[in-house]
């Protein structure tokens, strides 16, 4: 009885929801004024008309390359605002007929009355996968009945998800027109992916940086990239692989939404061209400007990408360095391709504190930490830096060009040996200046 009593008592205390105050405006950001975007606005209300509901109460713009509509419970949970989310990718990459099918789809949610459904079943999986989560490996195998209920419950509202997604996209196809309809959902299954890599590897970081950086100018040039680097190449990949089907899917496969829009055209048809509506916020400055000013706590300091690197990222990276234990007595540029072509050396170099990491981590994270540490050399020695989205970061002078974390693998991979660095070596300090301070690290 008293095991059975404690094991109800742990149950309940981890089923309990757990609210939180939103003092944060990244929680509840203000949404868009008429006065801020007449034609957005306008644009939606029009939609609206078409696929006969109201418009939104409130229309906000997020980073994500998606739209949502759902309801927001405010005033003490008295009150409820029907509130539309539009990506703010979607209005660089998206003309206006295929913007408005996405409005018009999250309106067919509506419509069919899945935005009270969807919470409630958003909110199951959250509670479940909180609950399993929370519970995972209690005494007395407590979290095995959330576990089954939970895999029985992902079956049977996957199904009726996939349904709605449907009725959903007939519904903007209906409003719209097929073809506005099929060239939108292409161009976010493929350009929403690349937005969701430049976003959280490149874009992201530069503003954890503490600089304002212009958002989409940065994915044109992420999209322009000749050669990205190895971990913005490793998440596309992942991002482009489709899984195969599962009943537990909220979502048709894309292959499957296309056909059902358009029978004519396959699938893998070609990606209709980026045109963009961004006039509906005002245009490109003042449309970061919505997002901008709606989710940093404060203004930041703005950077174009050509100086993001000069003014932010080096000096981080010269920061995060001087925490390193590198020995300042023996550390030099000459002392890299030892180092590198080491992995025991490498970690043993750049290691703090306990290691939990594996011997593959180690040796990630010696070759990260000793790129960033060429990086910053360099820099002190006079050469510029450039960070470009998706690509490696390079630093320059006198027309010599240098990318750290490159050179680095290469010695790494021994496709670059000590002979050849040396040559690297020495049309560096042919065109170097005295480095300006010793900081984490001494002069060659």
């Amino acid at each position: 009885g008293l095991a059975a009593g404690a094991g109800a008592a742990l149950v309940a205390w981890n089923l309990r929801p757990r609210f939180r105050l939103r003092w944060s405006r990244l929680d509840r950001p203000p949404p868009i004024g008429a006065a801020e975007a007449p034609g957005l606005l306008a644009l939606v209300a029009e939609v609206a008309a078409r696929a006969g509901v109201p418009p939104p109460d409130e229309i906000r713009v997020s980073a994500t390359a998606n739209a949502s509509i759902g309801v927001e419970r405010w005033r003490l949970g008295l009150a409820r605002a029907r509130v539309l989310e539009i990506g703010l990718p979607l209005f660089a990459v998206l003309d206006r007929a295929e913007l408005a099918s996405v409005v018009a789809h999250e309106l067919g949610h509506e419509r069919g009355g899945d935005v009270w459904l969807g919470a409630w079943v958003h909110r199951t999986r959250r509670a479940i996968a909180g609950t399993v989560e929370r519970l995972d490996g209690s005494a007395f195998f407590l979290d095995v009945p959330f576990r089954a209920y939970g895999a029985l419950f992902l079956r049977a509202s996957g199904g009726v998800s996939r349904a709605q997604e449907l009725a959903a996209d007939a519904c903007a196809a209906s409003a719209c027109g097929p073809a506005a309809a099929w060239g939108a959902l292409r161009k976010i299954d493929v350009l929403g992916r690349a937005w969701e890599v430049y976003f959280h590897l490149d874009a992201v970081p530069a503003i954890e940086r503490g600089v304002r950086v212009p958002l989409l100018e940065g994915f044109r040039r992420f999209l322009a990239a000749e050669r990205l680097r190895p971990q913005i190449a490793k998440a596309l990949a992942a991002a482009g692989q489709d899984a195969a089907p599962d009943p537990t899917d909220t979502h048709p496969p894309h292959a499957q939404r296309l056909l059902a829009l358009d029978a004519r055209r396959p699938a893998d048809a070609p990606l209709p061209a980026p045109s963009g509506c961004l006039e509906l916020l005002g245009g490109e400055a003042a449309a970061e400007e919505a997002w901008y000013g709606r989710v940093l706590r404060a203004p930041l300091p703005a950077a174009s990408w050509d100086d993001v690197a000069d003014a932010a990222l080096l000096p981080a990276l010269a920061k995060d360095l001087a925490r390193a234990p590198l020995d300042a007595a023996t550390w030099s540029l000459a002392r890299l391709p030892a180092l590198a072509m080491d992995p025991e050396a490498a970690w043993a170099a750049v290691a703090r504190g306990p290691n939990l990491l594996s011997p593959a981590a180690q040796r990630q994270r010696g070759l990260d930490v000793l790129g960033a540490w060429l990086a910053v050399a360099l820099h002190r020695r006079g050469f510029a830096a450039q960070a470009r989205p998706g690509a490696e970061v390079l630093l320059a002078r006198g027309g010599v060009e240098v990318e750290p974390w490159s050179l680095v693998r290469a010695l790494a991979d021994g496709r670059l040996d000590a002979a050849a660095y040396d040559g690297h070596r020495a049309a560096w300090e042919a065109v170097a200046r005295p480095p300006e301070a010793p900081g984490p690290s001494p002069s060659a």
